[in-house]
């Protein structure tokens, strides 16, 4: 076909330049058909002897063959040719394109790595083997499947991904890197490994390294929230309004519909989906918790507007961007008022999981319970089990027995009526003490706080004005902040800093 675009060219040109190009024109027509026939019948006979059947047999055998081997030609020899999605399609702009970049950083993986990576290769191809089969799905139809399969093949080896995700985590950012050229989808690459990688935080198997853990993905969260703050940027629709600004830091749920006016993400974004339906959830039946709970939901609902404040007043953000602070203000806000003391009470467990269901995204549900499960140390690995009930003849979620972790080695901290506990999820008023508690490095002794410490707190939170408008919480920064400590923001001694998510 390629020999016969190039003679039709070259006769086109040659008719141009006749001196007569009407003569010129007509020779040519003559001369195309006569070369069309030949070509049409040189095809056919090409058919007649190779045999259809066998070409299509052996392509297909080819294709099988290199899913099997974790081939990066899959994607573009055998899907693409099947679905011709185009550069940005899934076999093209993101099966080949970062299964290459493996390949490019394969020796920056230490050998648990690179054996993960030979896995994963290997299980994404196998995953779309069905897809490649059919003919029935569009390109969009590909790409979601396809990047559904990412996680379970993450996974599959079980700790190993744990284990690779903080020793190789500089090797994984440089794989998924995120570009322009792909738009805002090409987020969901390293979005999908933070998400993973969260999961890693619940596995005990990792529990000498779990601090390690903490770092990369809080690294992750980082490296997502910078790139999503440099790509697809959009200028706001909407002026500042002061009435806005007042309702976030009220803790209104009405600031959401400000925050969407002003930068319109639809009905998928942050604000639509997940902020505005949980906060007026939790306010209408605020009533299902008692008093302790009751107070959370307000210093919950106040936290989240408050660190989305900045957002809104941004001149210039994706709502990729916003998605993605959305849920990091979040995972700050629920550890920051307390959430693991919150679902110690089973009525406020009850309310909390009740009034949660209505956030339609997986991903809230699947970070919330990744901050839960680690409030305490649960048997069996996981904060629920499922046990068999004669009665009514199901599986029941019954919640898993604590496993007491208090050891000698806390006597320092226990002494002076101290608490050991993770750190990273458990903030402490009077702040923590670190080499006076046993276990991994994200057990520290949290400092008692009698009344006088709670008046003294109560006392300089008045000058937290500075804090609230930036969107930060403040605390002693003892305290693990899941962004950065700033200055002068805070009232109280110099050790009271403002925590503000990123």
């Amino acid at each position: 076909m390629l020999a016969l675009r190039q003679v039709c060219c070259t006769e086109y040109v040659r008719a141009l330049r006749s001196p007569d190009k009407e003569v010129g024109l007509e020779k040519t027509r003559h001369r195309l058909m006569a070369s069309k026939m030949l070509f049409d019948t040189g095809s056919v006979l090409l058919l007649l002897a190779l045999g259809s059947s066998t070409v299509e047999s052996l392509s297909e055998q080819t294709c099988l063959q290199y899913a099997e081997d974790g081939n990066c030609d899959f994607y573009t020899e055998c899907l693409e040719d099947k679905y011709t999605c185009g550069a940005k399609g899934y076999p093209v702009g993101y099966g080949h394109r970062y299964c290459t970049k493996f390949s490019t950083y394969y020796n920056d993986f230490n050998d648990e790595g690179k054996a993960w990576i030979d896995d994963v290769r290997k299980c994404l191809m196998k995953a779309l083997v069905p897809i490649y089969k059919s003919n029935s799905y569009s390109c969009d139809e590909v790409k979601t499947l396809a990047f559904t399969s990412h996680p379970t093949c993450y996974t599959e080896s079980g700790d190993r991904f744990c284990n690779v995700f903080w020793t190789n985590k500089q090797a994984l950012w440089d794989v998924f890197e995120a570009d322009d050229f792909l738009g805002e989808d090409s987020a969901l690459a390293i979005e999908q490994i933070l998400m993973t990688g969260l999961q890693c935080l619940c596995d005990y198997g990792v529990a000498d390294e779990i601090h390690q853990v903490v770092d990369a993905t809080s690294d992750a969260w980082t490296k997502v929230l910078d790139f999503t703050t440099q790509l697809w940027r959009e200028d706001p629709k909407e002026a500042i309004q002061s009435d806005c600004e007042a309702k976030a830091l009220q803790g209104d749920c009405d600031f959401y519909n400000c925050l969407e006016r002003r930068h319109p993400c639809g009905l998928k974004g942050f604000a639509s989906r997940e902020g505005r339906p949980l906060c007026e959830r939790l306010k209408k039946k605020k009533g299902l918790f008692n008093v302790q709970g009751q107070s959370w939901v307000t210093d919950y609902t106040k936290c989240l507007t408050r660190s989305l404040l900045p957002k809104y007043r941004d001149e210039s953000i994706s709502c990729r961007h916003i998605h993605n602070f959305g849920y990091r203000a979040q995972d700050s806000c629920f550890i920051d008022t307390g959430v693991c003391d919150l679902v110690e009470d089973d009525q406020n467990e009850f309310a909390l999981w009740y009034i949660s269901d209505v956030v339609e995204d997986s991903r809230f549900q699947l970070e919330l319970s990744t901050i839960l499960c680690r409030c305490n140390k649960y048997e069996g690995g996981s904060r629920y089990k499922l046990k068999y009930s004669s009665e009514h003849g199901i599986h029941l979620k019954q919640k898993a027995p604590v496993v007491d972790q208090t050891s000698p080695a806390d006597l320092p901290c226990t002494s002076q009526g101290g608490k050991c506990q993770d750190y990273s999820v458990r903030t402490c008023l009077a702040g923590y003490e670190t080499s006076k508690c046993g276990g991994n490095a994200l057990r520290r002794c949290c400092l008692q706080c009698d009344s006088s410490c709670q008046s003294d707190h109560q006392t300089w939170s008045a000058g937290d004005s500075g804090c609230s408008n930036a969107g930060g919480q403040c605390k002693m920064d003892s305290n693990y902040c899941h962004g950065q400590y700033q200055t002068g923001l805070c009232g109280g001694p110099t050790g009271r800093k403002c925590c503000v998510p990123g």
